[in-house]
């Protein structure tokens, strides 16, 4: 049987493709048919998480955003996100799905915090718990009252201040008085050293003229208890 040129043209593609499939696979770590489960995160607002956007936990990434629904409770307006994640991927009961941004380029992601230990972890279907991200009005407010606050300290420091400065003019002659003596006192334990390592004598006579007075006091006491 006579194979075309065609055929072996077309095999040898077919074989490329499958070789190239192959390194694709085991460089890029994918994984056919990986288990997987899901689980309901329910929003205020997506704020830009689009399907695949991807899952993290405890900042690693498990898994991916399947779909996204707009559901309707009362008079609320929610968006309810299918999370996909893999089976390794245990969220726990108290765990927090929050909306984040990764890198510079600003992309969406679910960030799932990792939980308290001990707690059980949520079945496949469950709905884990979530963080509303601060909205643009919310973050422009809590700015305004930190800037109100930081007003308000720096007037607060700025009459302490002025108290310190009144305090100090109205004793400005005790403060004076008291800077004067300290340096007195200073200037003659100076002059006391220096007379010192030129006469150290002069410590040897003090200490036998106050032993000396020590023992006249003593004698006189003596004297008046026998009188």
């Amino acid at each position: 049987m006579k194979i075309s040129n065609e055929l072996k043209a077309g095999a040898l593609i077919l074989f490329c493709i499958a070789i190239l499939l192959v390194l694709t696979i085991r460089v890029g770590g994918i994984q056919l048919m990986k288990e997987r489960y899901e689980l309901k995160a329910l929003f205020g607002s997506a704020n830009g998480i689009k399907a695949h956007a991807p899952v993290n936990l405890a900042g690693v990434e498990v898994g991916e955003v399947k779909d996204l629904e707009i559901i309707y409770k009362g008079d609320e307006t929610n968006v309810i996100m299918t999370l996909l994640l893999d089976k390794n991927a245990k969220v726990r009961e108290d765990s927090l799905a929050s909306i984040g941004t990764m890198g510079l380029m600003g992309e969406k992601l679910i960030e799932i915090t990792r939980g308290s230990k001990g707690t059980p972890f949520l079945a496949a279907g469950k709905n884990v718990k979530t963080k509303e991200p601060l909205s643009m009005d919310e973050m422009v407010d809590r700015a305004l009252v930190i800037a109100d606050n930081l007003d308000k300290g720096i007037s607060d420091l700025r009459g302490l201040t002025n108290n310190v400065n009144d305090t100090l003019i109205s004793n400005r002659g005790d403060i004076d008085s008291i800077v004067e003596n300290m340096r007195l006192t200073s200037e003659n334990f100076r002059q006391f050293s220096e007379d010192v390592k030129k006469h150290p004598w002069k410590l040897i006579i003090k200490s036998k003229e106050r032993k000396k007075k020590t023992k006249d006091k003593d004698v006189g006491a003596g004297n008046r208890g026998v009188l």
